[in-house]
């Protein structure tokens, strides 16, 4: 799913892709940053001047000083929010909870973007008066300028150089079983893919209808298959998964139309 405020509507809204935007949460005030973790929404609300929560019991304020925050980044794995504070001109830390709130990084001029390098530990963000992309630890060590003399920053994304190696899987088959389609990713073409499944059990898989990725997760390299611009579409919430120990993994694609025969998988087979 995606998300994102609406200053106008006062929302955080929310569609799947390719569908309608929904209201996630309505009667806002002003609401100008989203970040999502483990099922749980976060956002700012210039408004109000505080984060609030959306998690599985309804919503909440988690940080009462909020104020002005113009971005929000979640780190689960060390269970740590941060924003950027214009108004303070600073960087601030709390736990998920809300708890522990503290100025991280202080003495910066109007701080905008926030992103996070989670598997590096560092924080970058920009300083837009400057013209400034800066970056830090995510203990507010190390504050260093990455890049100066920028025209007119707005946004800011970082791919985390600590991130696994994604090895895509070229070997498959297919075969058109009536209802559904079955892809088979099997031992023999893909012998590290079925083993790092069978050892670490896990298989993470996003279901569209025109398309789907399958991840093999492992604390090593991660592989992957993905097929997009399916030749007809297929019912997401009825697709399955299936590792056979040692043998295959096997993907099950129930067909929307289930009397109309495939004779290809995708539109570039």
């Amino acid at each position: 799913r995606i998300l994102w405020p609406d200053l106008s509507l006062k929302q955080i809204c929310v569609a799947e892709p390719g569908g309608e935007p929904k209201a996630l949460v309505k009667d806002l005030q002003s609401p100008n940053s989203v970040a999502v973790a483990d099922g749980q929404v976060y956002w700012g609300d210039f408004g109000t001047r505080k984060i609030h929560k959306l998690g599985r019991s309804g919503s909440e304020v988690i940080v009462p000083y909020g104020k002005n925050s113009t971005s929000l980044v979640l780190d689960v794995a060390r269970g740590k929010l941060y924003w950027t504070n214009f108004g303070t001109n600073a960087i601030y830390r709390a736990n998920l909870d809300g708890r522990d709130m503290q100025p991280l990084i202080t003495d910066l001029e109007s701080p905008s973007a926030l992103a996070l390098a989670s598997k590096a530990g560092k924080l970058y963000w920009l300083e837009r008066p400057k013209g400034k992309l800066r970056r830090a630890s995510v203990e507010g060590t190390q504050v260093e300028d990455v890049l100066n003399n920028l025209p007119d920053p707005w946004a800011l994304a970082v791919l985390d150089v600590g991130e696994a190696q994604v090895v895509p899987i070229e070997k498959y088959s297919w075969t058109d079983e009536g209802e559904v389609l079955k892809v088979y990713i099997s031992e023999s073409s893909n012998p590290a893919a079925i083993a790092s499944a069978c050892a670490e059990g896990c298989l993470q898989v996003d279901f569209q209808p025109r398309g789907f990725t399958l991840r093999v997760c492992s604390d090593g390299p991660q592989f992957q298959l993905r097929i997009l611009g399916l030749l007809q579409e297929v019912l997401p919430e009825k697709c399955k998964v299936r590792l056979s120990v040692g043998k295959r993994i096997t993907l099950s694609l129930a067909k929307k139309d289930p009397k109309t025969a495939w004779s290809a998988l995708c539109h570039r087979s």
